[in-house]
């Protein structure tokens, strides 16, 4: 039983890892043209949206590997932690952006 939980867990948090990484090259450097012109949203504006809206699902993912790989009594603990946990924070920081932003945006106009 554990071991399938800590198979899927890996799975689970592997496909977010690649979705979190593609859709982070793609808010960066994408093309600021509107791919819709009907929908007045770019491809990095939707990414960035996509990756607030896979925030809480890749937090569920690392703190899965977290538990079910025993990363606590690694030796090497901080390092794991920071490495393991990183897409979640990269997903956490858009969605600072995307709050703070909006917030001194409508501060100032």
């Amino acid at each position: 039983m554990v071991k399938s939980a800590k198979t899927i867990s890996n799975i689970i948090y592997l496909v977010g890892v690649i979705c979190v990484l593609v859709l982070t090259i793609i808010a960066i450097f994408g093309s600021d043209e509107l791919s819709n012109p009907n929908a007045m949203v770019s491809l990095n504006f939707s990414a960035f949206i996509c990756l607030i809206v896979g925030m809480f699902p890749m937090f569920f993912a690392c703190m899965a590997v977290y538990i079910f790989n025993d990363i606590k009594n690694s030796k090497h603990k901080k390092r794991n932690f920071i490495l393991i946990f990183s897409p979640g924070f990269i997903c956490f920081s858009c969605f600072l952006f995307l709050m703070l932003g909006g917030t001194i945006i409508n501060l100032f106009t």
